[in-house]
């Protein structure tokens, strides 16, 4: 309920940055997808209630989104301090661009000592704040989920014919259903749909600690007296990770961001930096990998402080891991260039594309179809134009 009040509160405050003539609809989805499907196909990675996507949708006549999400940015953690807010991609190319993660720079600290790398991911949290141009930096296991830990007193247990298995059970289905230990459904003979039949308590009924320790408990011995919760269990409250992730079976870490104002190229590469001079801080057998857009090695992104453009030559192979933050780079320099009323053409040499180049004898190039397209060199017309 807390979650969903949140929710209104920040679509008020939504409703009044963006014009109502500019709003087609407003969605709240809070927590976990019903169905596994449509979590397998969901890019925001909630992990749990207290997660929460508004979607809005904006008119065909708007103004830029862009503008758009750099006051709700500055404004909405003012509003609601202690909350977390992110703006995930909404396109589609951006969400192919990130290879189907939430943001597209995600830096993962992989190794099994799980309390030293939350201690690493926190201090180079914080380093990572510091880069111009990166926005919505979040660590995406949290490790204060409040936790209530319920220990079974298996000697009492055992003297009243009950067992651990029978206690857990009884436990589950007072709280997520008997669906999930004995699947049951109905059949409607006159459509012939079938429905599941569970059994659960009200959420209402079990919403304090008193309320859950008076949980009825039944066993298989048909000789054992019902008993109660509180009389088999010894209650502790505690705190732990709100979800467990795992990249080939190693347990992970992920530190999720966005670039805003600055191409991801650029961005990327800072994050590197940081990440090589911090790298002796990490656990023994820990390591820390960069995913998604910004996955790659940044460094042939990396822009001169003498350019304001993308590119001058980048003779870079065609790899897909690399063309992904390249173009990901393009897209946010695009971007930038129609801010400053400049279009600019950018070519990609691909060496290993030799039947396009057998075709007309001409490089792979990238760029406005409006424009004359040239090879190795970069076009800037319009207002404050580059050079040629």
């Amino acid at each position: 309920m807390e979650t969903a009040n949140l929710c209104d509160l920040v679509e008020q405050s939504i409703r009044q940055q963006i014009p109502p003539s500019e709003v087609q609809n407003v969605i709240d989805n809070i927590g976990l997808p019903f169905s596994g499907i449509n979590l397998s196909y969901s890019n925001s990675a909630p992990v749990g209630s207290s997660d929460a996507d508004i979607l809005v949708t904006l008119s065909a006549k708007h103004h830029p989104t862009d503008d758009y999400i750099h006051q709700l940015r500055l404004k909405l953690p003012k509003q609601f301090p202690g909350v977390s807010f992110a703006f995930l991609p909404a396109d589609m190319t951006s969400q192919i661009l990130n290879f189907g993660l939430p943001a597209p720079i995600d830096v993962q600290v992989v190794g099994n000592d799980l309390e030293g790398n939350q201690r690493y991911a926190n201090a180079l949290l914080g380093k990572l704040k510091y880069v111009t141009g990166t926005a919505d930096l979040r660590i995406q296991q949290p490790f204060d989920q409040p936790y209530l830990r319920l220990r079974v007193e298996r000697t009492k247990a055992e003297q009243l014919g009950f067992t651990a298995h029978d206690i857990a059970q009884n436990l589950l289905v007072s709280l997520s259903g008997s669906f999930q230990t004995s699947p049951t459904f109905w059949v409607d003979p006159k459509n012939r749909v079938s429905y599941q039949i569970a059994t659960q308590t009200p959420q209402y009924r079990t919403d304090t600690l008193q309320s859950v320790e008076n949980i009825p408990i039944t066993g298989t011995d048909p000789t054992a007296p019902p008993s109660l919760m509180a009389s088999l269990v010894s209650t502790q409250r505690g705190a732990g990770m709100a979800v467990v992730s795992h990249y080939n079976v190693a347990p992970v870490i992920d530190i999720f961001g966005a670039a805003t104002g600055r191409d991801l190229g650029s961005v990327a590469g800072d994050i590197y930096k940081i990440i090589d001079d911090t790298r002796q801080q990490l656990p023994r057998g820990s390591r820390v990998v960069v995913r998604g857009a910004g996955s790659d090695d940044a460094g042939i992104l990396r822009r001169s402080s003498e350019r304001t453009s993308v590119l001058d030559r980048a003779r870079i192979p065609a790899d897909r891991g690399q063309l992904s933050i390249l173009a990901g780079s393009f897209h946010h320099d695009f971007c930038a260039a129609r801010r400053a009323r400049r279009h600019c053409v950018v070519f990609v040499y691909n060496p290993h594309d030799s039947e396009r180049s057998r075709t007309h004898g001409g490089h792979h190039v990238h760029g406005r179809g409006y424009l004359k397209q040239h090879l190795g060199r970069q076009l800037c017309y319009g207002k404050n134009a580059g050079r040629k």
